[in-house]
């Protein structure tokens, strides 16, 4: 279960809607796998001023955070616990927190990236409110 906020307007789900997507698993088998939505081209640069597109991609990051999720999911019961993700962008880290279990509530300035985070959350089977 996950709780965002709705896209305000057509262009923020134009945006997530043209993501594309990639399978990523992590941690050791079984794993956990999810299906991750990113918008990797972009006109202009990251910072252009009619939208902010850092929240829009993947970040490295986002392997080392879903690892230690899923080892610590192997120590510690997340069935009936909350994770609170402040800037979660692009949303593959609370992807793999629902899939363990977790409830995510998702939180980023950028609407757009809160769109497309709903997308990702979405397409892995955790649920918005």
């Amino acid at each position: 279960m996950a709780a965002l906020a709705a896209p305000c307007c057509e262009a923020t789900q134009a945006i997530a809607a043209a993501a594309d997507e990639e399978e990523e698993t992590y941690g050791d088998p079984p794993g956990v796998t999810v299906v991750v939505a990113s918008v990797t081209a972009f006109r202009g640069t990251l910072l252009d001023a009619s939208v902010d597109r850092t929240g829009l991609m993947q970040w490295p990051a986002r392997v080392a955070v879903s690892e230690w999720l899923c080892a610590a999911a192997r120590e510690a019961r997340f069935e009936g616990k909350s994770l609170l993700e402040l800037g979660c962008g692009a949303g593959g880290c609370g992807a793999v927190a629902a899939k363990l279990g977790l409830r995510v509530d998702c939180s980023d300035a950028s609407e757009e990236a809160v769109a497309l985070a709903a997308r990702n959350l979405a397409r892995n089977g955790a649920s918005s409110e």
